[in-house]
């Protein structure tokens, strides 16, 4: 076969694939949300599902396991509905490009939003900081661990700004001193309990929440509007951030989760899951 042809056989590929979408548009219309075209549609199934599973690693055993007293067990006023963004807690959507630190960039948004209910001040925060210098069993772009980075955070006591230390979406960039100009603080980290909606309820009430997600499925990749009622599997890829629940006009419950996928993706970078 000549290289002419190769290209044209991968093209054609393309093409067959774009196709496959409009069918799944079609497929999905009976349902509670929408699926459309976005920078994913170009990836063979197996191509997307490397990029999320080269991006996120399993928690260790000793996250999954421990248990701790649970801050909010004992609240009992829940609202009805919250919505962070409403309320200047939430940083604009972020793309975290080819080097998957979705784990790292959910995680900094749940920083950024609670420094911004203790300070009053929303300071879009620097994973990249954390791509660079976190160690353990982190590898920057090429994996990470959500505990790793709530660690490092601890023990250095802050994080950088993203204005000071900006994004680049690549390994070891390491431009500032680690030991210099650390804006949001926090002294540790909890877990909310396990198979409890009711403790995620009250935690979300309260404050951003970083939650794991088994994204690799077709219809999590297009999602684009809607309450999305697709598989919710165990076997987790990828991070977003709780950042509200509410009610829609049919009486669905749902989450509204921050991802990182840039704004074309789902709802101008937002998902809502029943």
């Amino acid at each position: 076969m000549s290289c002419y042809e190769e290209r044209r056989s991968e093209e054609s590929s393309r093409i067959e694939m774009g196709r496959g979408m409009s069918r799944k548009q079609r497929r999905c219309g009976d349902k509670s949300f929408n699926l459309s075209t976005n920078q994913f549609a170009d990836l063979h199934d197996e191509e997307f599902k490397a990029l999320l599973t080269n991006g996120h690693k399993k928690e260790h055993s000793l996250w999954t396991t421990t248990e701790t007293l649970f801050r909010y067990d004992n609240v009992t006023k829940i609202p009805a509905s919250m919505d962070w963004r409403k309320r200047g807690v939430v940083t604009p959507i972020k793309d975290q490009g080819k080097c998957f630190v979705g784990l790292f960039q959910l995680c900094v948004a749940t920083i950024e939003g609670l420094h911004q209910i203790i300070t009053s001040e929303l300071v879009p925060l620097s994973e990249q900081e954390l791509v660079d210098f976190v160690k353990g069993e982190s590898e920057g772009c090429y994996g990470d661990y959500v505990e790793d980075a709530f660690k490092f955070i601890t023990k250095k006591g802050r994080i950088e700004s993203e204005t000071h230390y900006p994004y680049k979406g690549v390994n070891n960039t390491c431009k500032v001193k680690k030991e210099t100009h650390g804006v949001a603080q926090i002294k540790g980290y909890k877990k909310v309990p396990s198979k409890s909606e009711n403790a995620l309820l009250k935690a979300v009430a309260n404050q951003l929440v970083s939650v794991s997600v088994e994204a690799r499925d077709s219809a999590f990749q297009f999602y684009s509007s809607g309450i999305f009622t697709g598989k919710c599997g165990t076997d987790t890829d990828h991070r977003v951030a709780l950042a509200s629940y509410g009610e829609s006009g049919d009486g669905t419950k749902y989450w509204l989760a921050k991802n990182s996928w840039g704004t074309e993706w789902g709802e101008k970078g937002y998902i809502r899951i029943k």
